[in-house]
C-alpha cells in the first residue's frame, strides 16, 4: 500500500481493491438479512400455556396453570 498527497487530498493505492469490494457486498447482503430476520423477531406473537404442580402438607396434589401471550419483543 503506497500513500502519498495530491493537493489537499490523501491519495492511497492499494493492491486487492476488488476483494475489498467483494467483501463489501458479502457484508450489505449479510447486513440486509439479518435485517429481515431482527424484523420478522419483532413481529413475533407468542403465547405460553403452563401448569405447576407442588405438594400440599396434607399429601395431595394442588395444581395451578396460567397463560402468558402477547408478550412485548421490543
Amino acid at each position: 500500500m503506497e500513500m502519498y498527497t495530491n493537493g489537499n487530498r490523501l491519495m492511497v493505492s492499494v493492491e486487492n481493491i476488488d476483494e475489498l469490494h467483494v467483501l463489501l457486498a458479502q457484508a450489505k447482503e449479510e447486513a440486509e438479512q439479518l435485517k429481515r430476520t431482527i424484523d420478522r423477531l419483532s413481529c413475533f406473537d407468542i403465547e405460553l400455556e403452563f401448569s405447576v404442580r407442588h405438594k400440599v402438607q396434607a399429601g395431595g396434589m394442588e395444581s395451578a396453570s396460567s397463560t402468558i401471550s402477547d408478550i412485548p419483543t421490543k
